[in-house]
């Protein structure tokens, strides 16, 4: 679950310094729309970005922030009910970042906005299994992103998709057959985010987010347990982080504070019917840490609830998944049980 939120103001053609795009109305907005979403209160953070919209409406800043706002919702609860409307607001952007970068092709902040929607198509296009869109549209980011860098070096937050954008299809290519070959850029990537992570204007909640999940991918757990502590104590309660630091303990075989962070995730949830994907799988995890600790009976009552949840269409092909292991769970449960242990 990662956030990529970028600011640009639109100005005259007469000032086209890279300063001239941001004031502190524009900054503050922002802000207040980040962490707002990153604690998932999503209907003030959608609320406040359609306020940027009206007080902006010529200006694409405020259509990516609605966007963002509504991905990281649908994100939070598994829920794409509101894709119609995300892509009808990224569709504004890059119109009206076409816009600009005809009016100030030299100028690095329409590429940088554009970039950003483009990197939030190819994650939801991802997301939705749309893999061939997906890396279309990861691939017109960074081409964005890219010549945002050639305008200005030192634009800080671009290296946060560049970086996301190399670590990933590096990673990805060793199991996609289909891809041509590419090479390793799994640690330029890394460090790239690294570099937005520490000296970015916007992006540093997301590139703590996304560096946290990558160093949980490439077993360095440590460094992964890290970047969540440090973000829950910017960020108190962000499911976004918890699901982090809950995977990382899973990992690491710390059963007790897995189980703890589980079961405190599924209480964010007012109920089942909240987000039916991210409750199935926490039960699931739970059942598998209770089979862990010998608590057969108790692993049996959790997965079965997970069995029997019914998740979207969307998420039907994960949701399938997360089923199939927690039958596994049941079927080892049951037979240690049957022998005594």
């Amino acid at each position: 679950m990662r956030i990529l939120l970028a600011i640009i103001l639109f100005c005259s053609a007469q000032e086209v310094l890279p300063q001239s795009y941001f004031s502190d109305e524009m900054i503050s907005r922002a802000n207040e729309i980040i962490e707002l979403a990153t604690l998932q209160q999503h209907d003030q953070a959608v609320a406040k970005a359609i306020a940027f919209e009206k007080a902006f409406p010529d200006h694409p800043a405020g259509y990516f922030f609605h966007a963002a706002a509504l991905q990281s919702k649908m994100l939070d609860f598994e829920k794409y009910t509101e894709t119609e409307q995300y892509f009808k607001l990224t569709r504004k952007v890059l119109k009206l970042c076409a816009r600009d970068i005809r009016a100030y092709p030299d100028d690095p902040w329409p590429y940088f906005f554009a970039g950003g929607a483009y990197g939030y198509d190819a994650f939801m296009h991802g997301r939705l299994n749309n893999l061939y869109k997906a890396f279309q549209n990861g691939w017109n980011s960074i081409r964005a992103l890219e010549n945002c860098l050639k305008a200005d070096s030192t634009n800080y937050d671009a290296y946060l998709g560049i970086g996301t954008y190399k670590y990933y299809r590096s990673a990805m290519s060793k199991t996609l057959s289909w891809l041509p070959f590419i090479k390793d850029e799994r640690e330029l990537g890394i460090r790239m985010i690294k570099r937005a992570l520490a000296r970015g204007r916007f992006s540093k909640s997301a590139a703590m987010n996304g560096l946290m999940w990558i160093m949980l991918h490439e077993k360095r757990y440590d460094e992964a347990m890290s970047l969540a502590d440090s973000a829950l104590q910017v960020f108190p309660g962000s499911r976004y982080f918890l699901w982090g630091k809950a995977s990382i303990a899973f990992k690491q075989e710390k059963w007790a504070l897995a189980d703890s962070l589980y079961r405190h995730i599924l209480s964010t949830y007012p109920d089942d019917d909240a987000s039916p994907y991210n409750t199935m799988e926490c039960r699931t995890n739970l059942a598998d840490i209770a089979l862990q600790q010998g608590r057969y009976e108790q692993a049996i009552a959790l997965a079965e609830t997970a069995v029997r949840t019914k998740v979207s269409k969307i998420v039907r092909k994960r949701g399938n998944e997360v089923r199939e292991r927690a039958k596994q769970i049941i079927a080892a449960s049951r037979a240690r049980l049957a022998a005594g242990q």
